[in-house]
């Protein structure tokens, strides 16, 4: 992994490289919901020792993804700590996921 953060990585790992756990797995769903909405993800080759800073920035200037629902489900997935973040059975609850069932 060197001194860039992988796209997908969350910023635990960072420190912890070695822990795999639902947090994770939530942060990078988030980003694939991210992904799909602007074809891009937010940062690429984000620098591990500024990771924190410029996550920080991206929350507080980033435009809203997609609607309101949409927008509130990668933030709620995004959130640091890692423990702030919810479980999957939680997420399946948030208004953005029950819109995207309710197409299919």
């Amino acid at each position: 992994m060197a001194d860039t953060l992988s796209q997908y990585t969350p910023p635990e790992l960072l420190t912890t490289p070695d822990i795999i756990h639902t947090p994770v797995d939530i942060w990078c769903l988030g980003l694939v919901v991210v992904e799909l909405c602007n074809k891009q993800l937010p940062w690429a080759n984000l620098q591990a020792d500024k990771a924190d800073e410029e996550l920080q920035k991206w929350r507080e200037h980033t435009q809203p993804i997609g609607h309101a629902d949409m927008h509130d489900f990668v933030m709620c997935c995004l959130q640091q700590p890692p423990q702030k973040r919810p479980q999957a059975a939680e997420l399946l609850h948030h208004p953005f996921v029950k819109q995207v069932v309710a197409l299919v």
